[in-house]
């Protein structure tokens, strides 16, 4: 385990935080509703309660009220663990069930608290993309100005004289018509 604050070497598993959470939540759930079945109720609803707490309070991505830093949660995961571990004999838990619950939730919590990645990770910003250097420009109009000229002179002259065109060509179609119908 590394001093709170160092770095963290990389293992072969590092689980995010917001994962901790949702893993201490639903270690604290089956602790709480598994309290429902045992004779030692109130013991085994308050050690699921208290790995709720610790999740809800975290200052994390899934915690509900942010008040407790990643590095004081990583601490209070060891108290945590050391409580349930200590259930069995220190608050009088005899169901064997709720024995192998807290035994179990400790081993998981521990596990958890050693494959957690407690900071996150550095992201490195992204360099702008450098524009391309400009190609030096020849003094004088280039070919390709003055064919866009000619072809926007060619459009405007067209666009101007195509209603008048298009009426001259209805009217010859009609006359045309006219002259070939009898009567």
């Amino acid at each position: 385990m590394n001093p709170p604050g160092a770095p963290e070497a990389e293992g072969p598993l590092r689980l995010p935080l917001w994962m901790h959470q949702l893993l201490e939540y639903a270690i604290g759930l089956v602790l709480i509703f598994q309290s429902v079945h045992s004779t030692d109720a109130p013991q085994l609803a308050a050690a699921g309660a208290l790995v709720v707490v610790l999740a809800a309070l975290t200052d994390a991505p899934c915690g509900a009220f942010r008040w407790i830093p990643p590095l004081l949660h990583r601490t209070l995961d060891v108290l945590v663990v050391a409580v349930l571990l200590l259930a069995p004999v220190g608050f009088g838990v005899a169901d064997p069930v709720a024995i192998v619950l807290c035994v179990g939730g400790a081993i998981t919590l521990g596990w958890l608290h050693w494959h957690t990645r407690w900071v996150a990770p550095v992201r490195r910003p992204r360099a702008a993309p450098t524009p391309p250097a400009a190609a030096p420009r020849p003094a004088g109009p280039s070919t390709a100005d003055a064919t866009a000229r000619a072809l926007g002179a060619a459009v405007g002259k067209t666009s101007r004289a195509a209603p008048g065109a298009a009426g001259r060509a209805v009217g010859r179609a009609r006359a045309a018509r006219r002259r070939k119908k009898p009567g």
